[in-house]
């Protein structure tokens, strides 16, 4: 086998790789592309999905402890809402609303005490506390 030859072969091989490895990257974007287009229209179902349940909770991924619940009381005179607690497990945050239309908002301190709860009659009057003392308006 002379050098000619030899770089003739080597050049055919080299030509022959690319060709491969292009052909590779083309298979490769459509099969990366196949599950996108499932999720494009309309029609999607992850456009409609929906899930029902009585109650969700939220997890920090890094300590496991409860950040967030959306639950909903079934007794009646019930309530739905969101409480969220920080990391120390503290109740610092909740929204209800219950069956005869009352909503109320509270925030706590890191302490757990009641710092403000905004919240509104079944008829929609409204009421402020602000560190356990009633705002009305002027």
């Amino acid at each position: 086998m002379d050098i000619t030859s030899f770089q003739e072969r080597l050049i055919r091989l080299e030509r022959e790789n690319r060709r491969w490895k292009r052909m590779l990257v083309v298979v490769l974007v459509v099969v990366a592309a196949v599950p996108l287009l499932s999720l494009r229209g309309e029609d999607s179902d992850a456009t409609y999905r929906i899930v029902y349940a009585s109650k969700f909770a939220v997890r920090d991924p890094r300590t496991g402890k409860l950040r967030a619940e959306l639950d909903h009381q079934v007794m009646p005179g019930g309530w739905a809402g969101i409480t969220l607690w920080d990391d120390g497990g503290r109740d610092r945050g909740e929204f209800k609303v219950w069956e005869d239309g009352r909503a109320q908002l509270l925030m706590m301190d890191a302490t757990g005490k009641e710092r403000i709860r905004a919240s509104t009659t079944a008829d929609g009057s409204p009421k402020l506390v602000l560190d356990g003392k009633e705002v009305r308006p002027q």
